[in-house]
């Protein structure tokens, strides 16, 4: 047994100082009255009795409250073997791991399905096993139970069935189906063969006295309570005053029958009724002189309802004896108590801000259940402390997650508490559940860690909490009372450890699938962002900074990508909510090899610094970060990596969740610089334009190099000729309808041999071969004239336009980028006037 410390200051309270005056003042007058003056001992007795029942119902919740009566415990002991340790400083029962780990280890999926065997002969084709037949026994059982329930209906018979086993059974529904067939052609034709009085009910009506035969097996017929009697002419008379009176208020807390109802009227004062307008009395003859007519007709209805009912039951008994082989004993009837319970709603309906648990996250869903759980285990246990402990195995913590104390003060502030040569550290490390008994107050703060000073606790309780077959927290308790804790404890505490383990990976799960879906959002919302402009690098980047930010508190947020132009690593674009001179470094080269995120884009994998900033986190001249988080990730598809998006944040760390988030959208927007880069290789090695059809600027110049080298060995005339649409109020759609017209009058005028080429938007490349300077002038000129005197027809409006043409001869000194130079240069002069033909000589 327990040894109890009671503190007798919480028990009793200044308030109770009347009752002991009242017990006082009931003693001193029965011991000093004299003893020929039996009535005032008597009445002295009587006060000190009303002080101690007043004493008792003041101090009662206090001892509740304060464990001193003891909580029913569960009495079945778990079977574990134990070894129990005696030293100077404490007694320790340790118990065997494997054996715990078994029994409250296990997962709750391992469990076998449940199969209801009194249905699967419905279902046969569905089970993959064999069923067996119900038997008589389990039958028998059946039936049994539903006779014990509440049950309106009761079994008055069974039949055995003629069919093998081996038969298809009927289904119930056909059953019931066919009863109520022939119940229905049954009662039609005792209805047509029976008369009835107008103001008599139709025994058979609706057939609800009727068997219903849900199978060949068995047969339920509603039962009958064994206290009906006949009706009389004053229960008629009586159930009549009720109606011609209907504002008669019946008791609603006691079953009573309609007579003692009006008996408990008859005795209420007028005045206590508000809401009746009038009391009906017991006696008939005052009833008859407010309605004579109406207790006639009574009387008349009350004989012939006595005789229906006789009917009724005489049709029901021999019913009855054809269909039981054995009268069925009714069960005698129960009486109806009802109490009203003085408890407050606030002990069953917590406020809202607790009870809306939907739309939280899943950490504050579980920190609300396992703060129930220890509230539970403090009721039912004598604990003075109920705590539970996450168990950080890598980094050799305990980390408190929830506590219900009395000892608040002496309670330590660390939410990480170092793993060391601890009670909880042994119990983390082995996996063992342990006792702990007569504990020194030495030694209470090296045994318990998570109290900073000693608080006198005495025992001690701890077991492990598994989750995938490892130690992942510990549930512990303990007591200022002595051995408080037994074997049948453990088991108690076993059983929260297994809701515990659920807890915890229902709501992993659940975190996992919320993680899931925000991911999805991100994404979703990051594709729309960049769908909703051209595709580009920049769209890219401005669309993933958009959905981090909106996601993540972040100090500063780059990206790092190659730079073909300049070809090397830099700082493509750059945010801030710090300082806007950190965009000025927008455009600044990375090293790959002595970078953080140089590393990140080498290796494709995820950099993160925490507090470590020895090396360069993006480029050279970056402003220095003392403290905070650096964070890099990829932007990696299957095949290559583009860049790396980094993150700093100056007053906080992104979390693991918020870090994955960040590597989805890095991977998702990936694929669109795959896009862009297929792009680029398509035109690098596409030769025409897929706008126009004619050659693009790679392929005139394949085309016109080799015309070129021809027109140099043969000694043949070759020109170059650069044509330009001028400048106008025109939309970018307009000048592109105009620069397909004048590329349609060109090849009108071109041999088939001569070359066309689109260089840019709105540049034009003519290859003439075999024209002299002065005839390309000369056919230039006319091509100027005609495209200046055609008007182009866009979307109803005709509009004219002018070109630039610029001329150059090959040399068979030139070079081909010397050719292509000389005729940018003349383009270049006829430009400034437009409209305008110059030859480069």
């Amino acid at each position: 047994m327990a040894k109890k410390n009671v503190d007798y200051r919480k028990v009793f309270q200044p308030s109770d100082t009347i009752a002991f005056m009242a017990i006082g003042v009931g003693l001193v007058i029965a011991l000093v009255a004299p003893y020929d003056n039996l009535a005032v001992r008597l009445i002295g007795i009587c006060i000190a009795i009303l002080g101690g029942v007043a004493l008792f119902m003041m101090v009662s919740p206090r001892l509740t409250d304060l464990q001193i009566i003891n909580p029913i415990r569960p009495s079945s002991m778990p079977d574990i073997m134990s070894r129990t340790v005696q030293d100077a400083k404490k007694r320790t029962q340790t118990f065997d791991s494997d054996a715990y780990r078994r029994t409250f280890g296990q997962a709750e999926t391992e469990e076998q399905t449940f199969f209801d065997e009194s249905q699967t002969s419905l279902f046969e084709e569905n089970l993959a096993r064999p069923q067996t037949p119900p038997t008589e026994t389990s039958v028998a059982a059946g039936m049994e139970l539903i006779a014990e329930g509440d049950s309106s209906v009761r079994i008055v018979g069974t039949r055995k069935s003629t069919t093998s086993g081996s038969s298809v059974p009927t289904l119930v529904s056909e059953a019931r189906q066919a009863a109520r067939q022939a119940q229905i052609d049954e009662l039609t034709q005792r209805r047509q063969a029976t008369t009835f009085l107008p103001s008599q009910t139709d025994p058979f009506e609706g057939s609800p006295d009727q068997e219903i035969q849900l199978s060949d097996d068995v047969i339920i017929r509603p039962a009958r309570k064994r206290d009906a009697e006949p009706p009389t002419e004053e229960s008629t008379a009586s159930s009549m005053s009720n109606v011609i009176e209907p504002d008669i208020a019946l008791p609603a807390t006691e079953d009573v029958e309609l007579g003692d109802a009006f008996e408990q009227v008859d005795d209420q004062e007028p005045s206590q009724g508000a809401d009746v307008d009038a009391v009906v009395h017991a006696s008939a003859d005052d009833a008859a002189m407010e309605q004579p007519q109406e207790i006639l007709d009574a009387e008349a209805i009350a004989a012939a309802e006595a005789e229906a009912w006789q009917a009724r039951q005489e049709a029901s008994d021999l019913e009855s004896e054809e269909l039981e082989p054995e009268p069925a004993v009714a069960a005698p009837p129960r009486e109806t108590s009802r109490r009203s319970p003085s408890v407050s709603l606030s002990t069953f309906v917590s406020e809202l801000n607790e009870e809306d648990l939907t739309s939280q996250e899943p950490r504050r869903e579980f920190d609300y259940l396992l703060n129930r759980v220890l509230m539970v285990i403090r009721s039912a246990t004598n604990a003075r402390t109920a705590a539970f402990l996450w168990v950080n195995s890598e980094r050799q913590q305990l980390v408190v997650e929830a506590k219900i104390t009395e000892a608040e003060d002496e309670f330590t502030t660390k939410r990480k508490i170092p793993m060391r040569m601890d009670a909880l550290s042994q119990i983390a490390r082995d996996g063992r559940p342990e006792i702990i008994t007569q504990i020194s107050a030495s030694a209470e703060t090296e045994l318990l860690p998570y109290y900073d000073r000693p608080a006198g606790t005495v025992s001690f309780i701890g077991v492990p909490v598994y989750y995938g077959g490892n130690v992942v927290g510990i549930l512990c308790a303990d007591s200022k009372l002595e051995d408080a804790y037994s074997d049948i404890t453990v088991g108690f505490f076993g059983q929260f450890t297994k809701l515990i383990s659920g807890l915890v990976s229902a709501y992993t799960t659940k975190y996992d699938l919320l993680q899931a879906s925000s991911t999805l959002e991100a994404i979703e919302e990051l594709r729309q962002a960049i769908g909703a402009s051209p595709l580009s690098a920049a769209s890219v980047i401005r669309a993933m900074f958009s959905s981090v930010i909106q996601r993540m508190d972040v100090s500063r947020i780059g990206v790092v990508s190659y730079d073909s132009a300049r070809r090397e690593w830099t700082l493509t674009d750059a945010r801030t909510a710090m300082d806007e001179d950190y965009r000025s470094y927008v455009g600044a080269s990375v090293n790959v090899t002595s970078s953080a995120v140089g590393t990140c884009i080498t290796s494709a994998l995820s950099v993160v610094q925490t507090q470590e900033f020895t090396t360069t986190r993006v480029f050279d001249a970056e402003p220095a970060l003392d403290f905070g988080q650096f964070v890099a990730v990829p932007l990696r598809t299957a095949k290559e990596c583009f860049g790396a998006l980094f993150l700093e944040n100056l007053e906080g760390s992104l979390s693991t969740q918020d870090i994955a988030l960040a590597e989805a959208m890095a991977e998702y927007a990936s694929t669109f610089y795959e896009q862009l880069h297929q792009i680029d290789s398509l035109r690098g090695t596409a030769l025409l334009d897929h706008e126009t059809g004619v050659l693009n600027e790679q392929g005139f110049e394949m085309r016109v190099r080799e015309e070129f080298a021809r027109a140099v060995d043969y000694n043949i005339p070759l020109t170059v000729c650069m044509v330009h649409l001028d400048a106008s109020r025109a939309s970018q759609e307009q000048r592109m309808h105009a620069l397909l017209h004048v590329l349609r009058l060109v090849k009108e005028q071109l041999r088939e041999y001569d070359v066309v080429a689109r260089f840019g938007q709105e540049h034009i490349a003519l290859g003439l071969i075999g024209y002299k300077l002065q005839e390309a002038q000369n056919w230039t000129e006319t091509m100027r004239r005609e495209i200046a005197s055609s008007p182009v027809n866009v979307d109803g409006k005709r509009l004219s336009f002018t070109v630039s043409i610029g001329i150059a001869q090959a040399e068979p000194r030139d070079t081909w980028d010397d050719l292509i130079a000389h005729a940018n240069a003349a383009l270049e002069v006829s430009m400034r006037s437009g409209n305008k033909v110059t030859v480069f000589a």
